[in-house]
């Protein structure tokens, strides 16, 4: 089983306020799931999808305390956060496209929809507030439950 991401090797483990990556991961999935109308079943580690949130919010917790110097992650600052959102989405994106860590490392699995089609290579080229409206919505769900932890 993957212990750390593929991209960047962030621990699933690595503590955030009071919860871990991997409980902090599960809860932005549940809320991404019940946004979207989708049954929830919990993320496993080593997954596409599970990096993805791994990337994505560290991205966030990074970059927030530069951004916002000692200002609360909040809804008022959603859009900046939902940029850090898609940014991580893309680095974390490319890597698995132009890397497949699942063929030389057991520990990872292979996504379940091949990588490489149209929209998420449309979306990995192009800069947040380039993307059409409903790309953009996926990430301010990602983004608002990330703001949900922390407050």
């Amino acid at each position: 089983m993957a212990t750390n991401s593929s991209y960047g090797g962030i621990s699933y483990d690595l503590p955030i306020k009071d919860k871990t990556m991997d409980e902090c991961v599960q809860l932005i999935h549940k809320y991404n799931c019940e946004q979207s109308g989708w049954n929830y079943n919990p993320l496993k580690q080593g997954v596409f999808g599970y990096d993805n949130l791994v990337v994505s919010l560290t991205r966030v917790i990074y970059n927030s305390l530069s951004l916002y110097k000692n200002k609360r992650l909040s809804d008022e600052n959603l859009e900046e956060i939902s940029e850090l959102v898609h940014e991580g989405w893309c680095k974390n994106y490319l890597h698995w496209l132009h890397n497949e860590p699942y063929i030389y490392n057991p520990n990872y699995i292979k996504p379940y929809a091949a990588l490489g089609d149209e929209i998420r290579n449309m979306c990995a080229k192009t800069l947040y507030k380039d993307l059409p409206e409903d790309q953009k919505q996926k990430d301010r769900i990602i983004a608002k439950a990330i703001i949900d932890i922390f407050n």
